[in-house]
């Protein structure tokens, strides 16, 4: 009886137990506005939000973000330097720089566990798509919904479960901040 509660328990238990979402798009709230982005995950559904901290300043430097109930920051690390950028939630540190130095076409992101580079496939064309670097897969790739709009993004998320969300929001922000 002890064995088969064991076992019953394990089964309804396991798809809570550290299920990775996937990115399905990010979208601006207002039309006229890139300040505050609506996250959808999975299925489409509305599950977060990314705003401009400091939206009187129009301080692109400065990020603060709500998904599916964690919270954090997003920040160009130092004053004066678009090359290094930090995503911060709780004890998660995701550490974003370009591959070169003003280079903003490639990017290394890494926390700490997990480290792979970005770059923008095709520069000075339309659609803008980004996918992670010598992936034939196609595992993790985005590009602007609509021809010379940079305000919705659809993002194809195949990769395994032990990629973490902030570690894909931060590869596809970022690379999203530096499209516009």
């Amino acid at each position: 009886m002890k064995v088969t509660f064991y076992i019953l328990f394990f089964f309804l238990s396991t798809p809570f137990l550290g299920v990775s979402q996937n990115l399905y798009s990010l979208h601006t709230q207002w039309d006229d506005d890139i300040k505050q982005w609506e996250i959808k995950l999975d299925e489409g559904e509305i599950e977060g939000e990314i705003e401009m901290t400091w939206r009187l300043r129009g301080d692109m430097t400065d990020w603060t973000y709500r998904i599916d109930g964690k919270r954090g920051t997003i920040k160009q690390k130092w004053e004066n330097n678009a090359n290094v950028w930090e995503l911060r939630s709780g004890s998660t540190i995701v550490k974003i720089s370009t591959v070169w130095s003003g280079d903003f076409s490639s990017f290394r992101i890494s926390d700490g566990i997990k480290t792979f580079k970005i770059e923008r496939k095709f520069l000075n064309t339309d659609p803008i798509e980004w996918s992670i670097m010598d992936d034939e897969d196609d595992l993790f790739f985005w590009y602007n919904e609509f021809q010379n709009d940079i305000r919705d993004w659809i993002i194809e998320d195949r990769l395994p479960e032990d990629f973490s969300l902030e570690l894909k929001l931060a590869a596809v922000f970022v690379s999203i901040l530096h499209s516009l």
